[in-house]
């Protein structure tokens, strides 16, 4: 068999990187800008790029509604992040909700950007036909970006209406699993300043581990917030509520370290979308990974009978994914042999899914 080429599997391995302190003299490369996450009420972000660590950054905002002068502010020393090299994020939270036409200034005593948030939406993702469809102000250009499976970017204008749309037909596919986001520079444009805001397509999503008892969520909206519930699988009573934050593609994982509840076959996830009041739930199912052997390079588990389980492997030393689709026999054991030399060195998950295909995972951990 193959290996497969790298796709996004959740509780299916760790993923290491290594990570350094920078020296406070470092600058992130760019040019100095903002952009602005008007996302969801109370959920907003303020990014800004390209200020040195350690230097303080002052975040002020101007309403023009309530006059001249500055409404709301805050202050934070620039750092580096992993992710997109971002120098500084604020997020104002319940005291302050970003709406087009406020003016956003960061600065650190000598250099200022400034950036007024632009009126934009998206009010349709198309997956027939793979179209995207909103409003920005008229005659306008409007950044369009499919980011996943694959990458593509479009711009796109305004009608005199200010209703845009993005065709991706031929240039890429909107699946379940796509994100993406859409953006627009301050009209005029000025440097390299924008209004972003993302998006993700697909049902709710839930990933949950049996064994580890972590619970994954997906295609919920993009830094938004939402609640999930647990349920006892016995007596069916609430034994935990909790609330999270989503991140730009709209995920968010609850790790359990401190063990709040464990999970069961007949536990029940159900979570909200908070934004959207849209729900979505989980039901466990009973899964074991009971043998990985590595001599004759066999895996072998139980789950009920007549179950389809995907057995997953993934070898950090060469990054290669193998996967086996087999089924329960009708006393519920199920084993699948593998082509490569398998060792424990490897990560090892099996999944079985529901009607929605969420899913239900346990990892091999060494006792």
């Amino acid at each position: 068999m193959k290996p497969l080429t790298p796709v996004k599997l959740i509780f299916i391995f760790l993923i290491f990187f290594t990570s350094c302190s920078p020296n406070l003299n470092q600058e992130i490369s760019g040019e100095k800008h903002i952009i602005a996450h008007p996302q969801n009420n109370y959920n907003d972000q303020i990014a800004g790029y390209g200020w040195k660590v350690g230097t303080t950054i002052t975040l002020e905002i101007d309403d023009p509604a309530n006059g001249i002068g500055t409404d709301y502010s805050d202050s934070q020393e620039a750092h580096i992040t992993e992710a997109e090299n971002i120098s500084v994020t604020f997020f104002p939270g319940v005291d302050w909700d970003l709406a087009p036409g406020h003016i956003i200034t960061l600065s650190d005593g000598i250099t200022t950007v400034t950036h007024v948030v632009q009126d934009l939406s998206i009010e349709t993702i198309d997956i027939e036909n793979d179209q995207i469809q909103g409003t920005a102000k008229p005659g306008s250009e409007v950044m369009v970006w499919l980011e996943s499976p694959y990458s593509h970017e479009l711009r796109v204008k305004a009608d005199a209406s200010g209703h845009w749309q993005a065709n991706f037909t031929g240039i890429g596919d909107i699946i379940e699993a796509s994100t993406g986001a859409v953006a627009q520079n301050d009209i005029p444009p000025s440097g390299s300043s924008h209004t972003r805001i993302n998006w993700t397509f697909g049902h709710l999503h839930i990933e949950a581990s049996l064994n580890e008892h972590i619970i994954g969520f997906y295609n919920f909206q993009p830094f938004g917030d939402l609640t999930f519930l647990v349920y006892h699988p016995e007596t069916e009573e609430l034994i935990y509520t909790g609330l999270l934050e989503t991140d730009e593609i709209g995920s968010a994982m609850f790790e359990n370290h401190e063990k709040l509840f464990f999970l069961e076959p007949g536990s029940l996830i159900v979570a909200r979308d908070n934004p959207t009041n849209q729900e979505t739930s989980l039901k466990m199912r009973f899964l074991s990974l009971d043998t990985f052997d590595t001599v004759n390079n066999t895996v072998e588990g139980q789950s009920n009978p007549g179950e389809i389980v995907t057995v997953y492997i993934y070898d950090p030393a060469t990054e290669e994914e193998y996967i086996i689709d087999t089924q329960t026999d009708a006393a519920g054991n199920w084993r699948v042999t593998f082509e490569e030399d398998i060792s424990n060195t490897m990560e090892l998950v099996a999944r079985i899914f529901d009607e929605e295909h969420d899913e239900i995972a346990v990892r091999w951990v060494e006792e």
